[in-house]
């Protein structure tokens, strides 16, 4: 593992005390902000705890990049001031849903995806960030990154990873780099093989790609306490193209309703925990997937490993790029009732979001940096599967606030289209997107 350097993240902790700390600590729906450099500094000499909630896979990494926060904010405060980091291991995934349940006991710094970063905000959970620390994320990282961490004009989050996307891992030993651009040729040339085409259809995170690559989207509002008040949704009126697109992806006999590279090998695993058991599939020759199965992928390709951007479609003469979405992993930070544990925090969220730490993330478990000088790093740009992400970023867009039914109800048209058959017509398909139409003002919060 690289030595770490804290010169810079000290010339950092600096910049921030001199602006108060860099942060406020929100409330919604018109609560009181209070400086992080405000009047109730505890005594010299205290011992500060501080609670971080991390994924698993990065525990033991996040623990050795605190040790080094903790030497140089303990130099830094000079005062006697004793950091006491405590890490445990709670997913992005959970995060949210653990802080929202009970955010006086949640983590003090925490990983969250995201898609959670309103209900957070609006359960008081998130501290805003302002002064250096916010000037900081909207120059140190890219575009989708600071939109994703951003809630009601303010940032209110730490970006630390882009790399939650999806686009093609390929078997070159059946395709060339030519085949994978056009998702005709894709799935002729897989028929010669005898092997399949992953993409899972029937998930409105992945089906996505085809109406908003065709011009359609389905965007969410929310008001100050998070609840979702519209929606501008065009899946009905612009999503025609692509879900034809889709009906001809989902009714081909080389297709498998999965996105696991782990179908490169023909396995796939069924069930959680306890009851999760791995079964037989059909051998896969190409997936679509995100960043998680590159080591899977590699391990069952080898050299024959290629990774791309998605392809394209045609529908009524007319080519179209299949779209997707981009998301972020992200580092939150809990209001706090003292100035010190404000300030302590911050500067920590700061430090593990920053390009040293990043791309220390990127060596031990190859997550994508937000950062953008880590992620021009050479290392990075070389990793297949990053380069991949990137391409197709392209034609992502960052993924915004979803009602959770809104999984379920746009995921539904994959298995209808594919119920349709694929001789439908096009009113046959029209009818699944008025039904699906028809049914999100049904999300919306009474």
């Amino acid at each position: 593992m690289k030595k770490f350097m804290i010169g810079g993240f000290a010339s950092a902790l600096l910049v921030l005390a001199a602006c108060g700390g860099g942060a406020t600590s929100s409330t919604p729906a018109g609560g009181s902000s209070t400086p992080a450099g405000g009047s109730s500094t505890p005594a010299a000499s205290s011992a500060v705890e501080v609670k971080v909630w991390v994924a698993n896979e990065i525990v033991a990494l996040t623990k050795t990049q605190l040790g080094e926060a903790k030497k140089a904010l303990e130099a830094e405060l000079g005062d006697g001031t004793t950091i006491n980091y405590t890490v445990n291991p709670v997913g992005e995934g959970d995060a949210a849903g653990n802080m929202i349940t009970d955010v006086e006991s949640g983590a003090d710094i925490f990983g969250f995806a995201q898609d959670q970063l309103a209900r957070l905000y609006t359960a008081g959970a998130l501290t805003e960030v302002s002064g250096a620390a916010a000037e900081t994320i909207q120059t140190a990282n890219d575009s989708g990154a600071l939109r994703a961490a951003t809630f009601g004009g303010k940032v209110v989050a730490y970006p630390m990873t882009s790399d939650n996307g999806y686009f093609l891992y390929y078997d070159t030993s059946v395709f060339s780099a030519d085949d994978v651009k056009d998702w005709g040729t894709l799935l002729a040339k897989a028929e010669q093989a005898q092997k399949y085409v992953y993409f899972n259809g029937t998930s409105a995170w992945y089906n996505f790609g085809f109406f908003y690559g065709a011009g359609a989207d389905s965007i969410w509002t929310t008001n100050a306490a998070g609840k979702f008040t519209a929606h501008e949704d065009t899946y009905a009126t612009k999503g025609l193209a692509g879900a034809k697109a889709l009906l001809k992806l989902v009714t081909n006999p080389q297709y498998v309703d999965r996105s696991v590279a782990s179908g490169f090998v023909g396995k796939a695993t069924e069930g959680e925990g306890e009851e999760a058991h791995e079964i037989e599939v059909p051998t896969a020759c190409a997936v679509v997937s995100g960043t998680w199965d590159y080591n899977t992928a590699k391990a069952a390709l080898g050299d024959r490993l290629g990774a791309t951007a998605l392809p394209s479609f045609t529908v009524d003469g007319k080519t179209y790029h299949t779209g997707s979405f981009s998301g972020n992993k992200l580092i939150g930070v809990k209001p706090q009732k003292d100035a010190k544990k404000t300030a302590i925090c911050q500067r920590t969220a700061q430090y593990l979001t920053g390009e040293v730490c990043q791309l220390q993330r990127f060596e031990e478990v190859a997550w994508g940096p937000s950062n953008k000088v880590a992620a021009a790093n050479q290392k990075v740009t070389a990793n297949p599967a990053l380069a991949a992400l990137a391409a197709q970023n392209e034609y992502a867009k960052p993924q915004g606030q979803f009602p959770g039914g809104w999984w379920n109800t746009a995921g539904a048209i994959g298995a209808s289209l594919k119920d349709l058959g694929a001789n439908a017509t096009d009113a046959q398909i029209q009818a699944v997107l008025d039904t699906y139409a028809d049914g999100l003002d049904t999300l919306l919060d009474k």
